[in-house]
């Protein structure tokens, strides 16, 4: 039982973190391909510099809509972060509950 405990955590995390990685992706896809399309980073500034603040960094993305009503990779994008932001919640959330059940067990 103990190990199938361990093994579904480092599954959750391993979720967490691919769901995490590829929200920062796209947050900065979006950012730099419609915000702001004057500053011109590398790819490895894509895929190599990740920090946590884009993970909680704010897009208006109904003014970008708005603002590109066609453009249909803007769409992608953003259904792909609602999605990615509700990947990212499941796994810190079994893990909660498998923590919070051993500490109860104790």
């Amino acid at each position: 039982m103990k190990q199938c405990l361990i093994i579904i955590e480092l599954v959750c995390g391993l979720v967490l973190v691919l769901a995490l990685s590829r929200l920062t992706f796209v947050k900065k896809s979006i950012y730099y391909g419609w915000i702001d399309k004057n500053k011109k980073i590398t790819l490895f500034d894509y895929v190599g510099q990740y920090d946590g603040a884009w993970i909680f960094k704010s897009i208006d993305y109904n003014e970008l809509l708005s603002a590109n009503p066609n453009d249909s990779l803007l769409k992608e994008y953003i259904n792909e972060v609602r999605i990615l932001k509700i990947i990212s919640i499941i796994p810190v959330s079994i893990t909660g509950m498998i923590v919070l059940g051993n500490i109860c067990i104790l």
